[in-house]
Parts: structure tokens; sequence; C-alpha cells
């Protein structure tokens, strides 16, 4: 998955940094691990679709210990 990822960046945008390309897959596996979530759980999906709980991921940036989340 991660490959495919990366070989889209580099496809995508030439000009993009190296982290700019880390950045965008990093953003990418967290999402497929949120769709994954939803695909393979059947009560989180429900739980979520219910308004119960909220899958959302995040990204934690180890310069400014802040998170970037988000939920889609």
């Amino acid at each position: 998955f991660i490959t495919k990822k990366i070989q889209r960046c580099i496809h995508h945008d030439h000009k993009a940094t190296a982290h700019d390309m880390m950045d965008q897959v990093t953003r990418d596996n967290v999402k497929k691990s949120m769709e994954d979530l939803r695909s393979h759980s059947t009560i989180l999906a429900q739980l979520e679709k219910e308004g119960e709980i909220l899958i959302t991921g995040g990204i934690y940036d180890v310069n400014t210990g802040s998170v970037d989340f988000f939920d889609k």
C-alpha cells in the first residue's frame, strides 16, 4: 500500500520535496487506516453512522508536539 502511495506522490508532483512526499504518504496512510477500521468492523462503522463515535485520524508532529486531526 505505501509503495503505491509513494509512487503516486512522485508521479503527481515532480517539484515536491522529500518532506512534502513524506507528509502526503503519511496522511494517505492514516486515511487508509481509518477506511480499514470502517470496512473491517461493522460494529465501529455502525456506531459512527449512528453518531455514537467518530473515527478520526491524527498525525503527531514530533518537532512541535502538536497533532493534526482529520476525520475524512
